[in-house]
C-alpha cells in the first residue's frame, strides 16, 4: 500500500445514525499513518488507543497542511498500543484542499477558508452575510455591531454543539481576521 503521511494529525471520529444527535470526539496530534488501500479505502494506523463515541461509524483526518480524509469506518482495531481502521472514501480524496487559517493569520479569501469548514448550508449563508455585514460597515460602530453578531453567532453554534470544535475555533478565526482586515482599511 503506498504511504501517504506519517506525523502529527487532527483525528474525529463520530457517530452518526439517522433519527440520532451525532456524537464526537476530536483528538489534536494524534501520531497516524495513512495509507491508500484501493481507489475508495484508505488505512489509518494508529500509535495509540483512539478515543471516540460509542457505536463510532466515521472517521475524519485533517493533517497539519491542510489535506482531509473522511469516510464510514468499515473494518478495524483499536488497542491500548495502537491499532488501525479502514475507512471508505471517495477518489481522491486524499488531495490537497484549503485549510483553515492558522491562528492569528489573515486571509484574502474567506469564502476559501469557509468551504474547507464544510458547514451545513444554513451556517455557510449566515456565515457569509455576517461576513458581507462586516466588509460593508463604514463606521467603527458598525464594525462593532457586525463583529458582535457574528460573535453571537458563533458561541450559539457552540451553545447548543451544533459544530466540533475545530470548525468553532475556525469560524471564530475567519470573523476574527475579516473584522481585522476591515478595521486596517478604517485607519488607512
Amino acid at each position: 500500500m503506498p504511504h501517504v503521511f506519517e506525523g502529527l494529525a487532527t483525528v474525529t471520529v463520530m457517530a452518526r445514525y439517522a433519527g440520532k444527535p451525532q456524537a464526537e470526539l476530536t483528538t489534536f496530534e494524534c501520531p497516524v499513518r495513512l495509507e491508500t488501500a484501493g481507489t475508495d479505502r484508505t488505512r489509518v494506523e494508529l500509535a495509540r488507543y483512539l478515543e471516540g463515541p460509542k457505536e463510532a461509524n466515521v472517521l475524519r483526518v485533517i493533517l497539519p497542511e491542510g489535506r482531509m480524509v473522511q469516510g464510514p469506518i468499515v473494518d478495524g482495531y483499536n488497542a491500548p498500543l495502537g491499532g488501525w481502521l479502514l475507512i471508505d472514501v471517495e477518489p481522491g480524496d486524499l488531495e490537497f484542499a484549503p485549510a483553515a487559517a492558522e491562528p492569528g493569520s489573515q486571509t484574502d479569501n474567506p469564502e476559501q477558508e469557509l468551504a474547507a469548514l464544510d458547514l451545513p448550508q444554513a451556517v455557510q449563508s449566515t456565515t457569509l452575510k455576517l461576513l458581507q455585514q462586516i466588509a460593508l460597515a463604514h463606521t467603527a460602530d458598525d464594525l462593532f455591531r457586525a463583529s458582535d453578531r457574528a460573535e453571537g453567532i458563533v458561541l450559539g453554534l457552540e451553545t447548543v454543539e451544533a459544530l466540533d470544535a475545530v470548525r468553532i475555533g475556525a469560524l471564530y478565526e475567519v470573523f476574527d481576521s475579516a473584522a481585522g482586515a476591515r478595521r486596517q482599511e478604517h485607519e488607512q
